[in-house]
């Protein structure tokens, strides 16, 4: 995979763009010694989510000259992954590195070819091995989001970080014996930004580390515009081929979710909130609604609900109840504990999550790096029109409540004999047309 693949054009120039080449394979092994495998290398994957801290990577190899013998591979060791793509548009080239430390061999397989066997390799992010070796104990008195940051740079020595968005949350407590990443998970769960959004931490695949709220995801530009459609008129091997295949889903499933029942069990629209103090001896109830949620930080800028129809689901308050426990006199100052914040914010982070669980495309397309995970793309998808009667006006093409904005929750790149795909799954939490 090291020589020019076959959707080169002279000179290295990327005619379709799901060109892409491996750079190398330097696998490290338990005594320093280092190989480079990238020539026995047949493919690959990658896997960023916004729901995991920790890029994933599977590499395929096949192997006819016992080199996986001669490393002696036995799980401790260390690869530097190295990928280079060709853009179309200018010829530049793009290196990106990742460190990763292998986890498994989960697969081995002989072919019909007695004097080659396959392996397929899987690996993560270097720092999500070192979690597993350390447990963290220590109080906590400050922003949330400055925690997550401090276990990341301190404990897992993590630099390539990337904020976007601020936190408000902050909290005194104690963290009780528990690994890095699991301890990062428990100040997520608990931070929320000014409106009340969650947020995420996760690696993309140019190994950054982002710290993000959803708020602030899905106010970021549009990345591309994907269209389903099935013909291509450009010339093949041009310029104008290439833009219509990058911008061409090639295939889509999806599951829309539409159920407002389900959503509302989940507490994406209304719900009753139940506090005890045990400080002050106090109950007090709150009853959370869809109509004091804050529509302008959400993908299309509208509404999931109508609150119009025979059920109005946004004071449909018993559908999702929670009960919690807290204490007013938990510290001293101004600091809350953990339930404290809940009180404050809780529903409207619940709400935020569970109305991006509602519409979902599963999406493959043609490989692009730089469609990771925590971006927003637009989804294209035409009308079911009679082609007698069609209106064919750009305005009435497209069928405006499929269409929309979307958020990338995952991205799987797979690139095998010099092809490199891209599947995404992406989700949005409004409607792309007013109710």
């Amino acid at each position: 995979m090291n020589s020019v693949p076959k959707n080169f054009g002279k000179g290295t120039d990327a005619f379709v763009p799901s060109s892409i080449s491996l750079k190398s394979v330097l696998i490290t092994n338990h005594k320093g010694e280092s190989f480079n495998i990238s020539p026995i290398v047949s493919g690959f994957s990658i896997t960023e989510s916004i729901y995991s801290t920790s890029l994933i990577i599977s590499i395929t190899v096949v192997d006819a000259s016992n080199t996986i013998e001669t490393i002696q591979i036995i799980g401790q060791e260390k690869i530097s992954f190295v990928i280079t793509r060709n853009k179309h548009e200018d010829g530049a080239e793009e290196d990106i590195q990742l460190d990763l430390t292998i986890t498994d061999i989960p697969k081995y397989s002989r072919s019909d070819n007695e004097y080659v066997q396959s392996y397929v390799i899987s690996a993560v992010a270097s720092f999500s091995v070192v979690d597993k070796t350390l447990k963290i104990s220590r109080s906590y008195n400050n922003n949330t989001i400055d925690e997550i940051k401090k276990i990341l740079n301190t404990d897992l020595s993590v630099t390539n970080l990337v904020e976007k968005g601020s936190g408000i949350s902050r909290a005194r407590g104690l963290l009780r014996w528990q690994h890095p990443l699991q301890a990062i998970e428990h100040f997520r769960k608990n931070s929320f930004n000014d409106v009340g959004s969650p947020f995420y931490v996760f690696q993309r695949l140019t190994g950054q580390v982002v710290i993000a709220a959803q708020s602030d995801l899905v106010a970021e530009e549009v990345y591309e515009t994907y269209f389903d459609g099935k013909q291509f008129t450009g010339k093949a091997l041009t310029k104008d081929d290439y833009i219509q295949r990058r911008t061409r889903i090639i295939s889509c499933d999806s599951n829309l979710k539409f159920g407002k029942p389900f959503n509302s069990v989940a507490g994406a629209y209304a719900s009753e909130n139940n506090y005890l103090d045990y400080g002050n001896k106090t109950y007090t109830k709150l009853d959370f609604t869809y109509n004091d949620f804050p529509l302008g930080n959400t993908l299309n800028q509208n509404s999931s609900l109508s609150t119009t129809a025979e059920i109005d689901y946004s004071t449909t308050f018993k559908a999702h109840c929670e009960y919690i426990s807290t204490n007013e006199f938990a510290f001293e100052g101004a600091t809350k504990n953990n339930n404290n914040l809940r009180k404050e914010n809780g529903h409207v982070v619940r709400s935020f999550s569970e109305n991006l669980d509602a519409t979902t495309h599963d999406v493959e397309l043609f490989g692009d790096s730089f469609l990771n995970a925590g971006r927003v793309v637009e989804l294209k998808f035409p009308k079911s029109q009679d082609p007698l009667t069609r209106d064919t006006s750009q305005a009435e093409k497209y069928d405006d409540n499929l269409s929309g904005k979307y958020l990338i929750i995952s991205a799987v790149h797979t690139s095998k004999d010099g092809e490199y795909f891209t599947n995404v799954r992406v989700k949005k939490d409004s409607m792309s047309v007013t109710l």
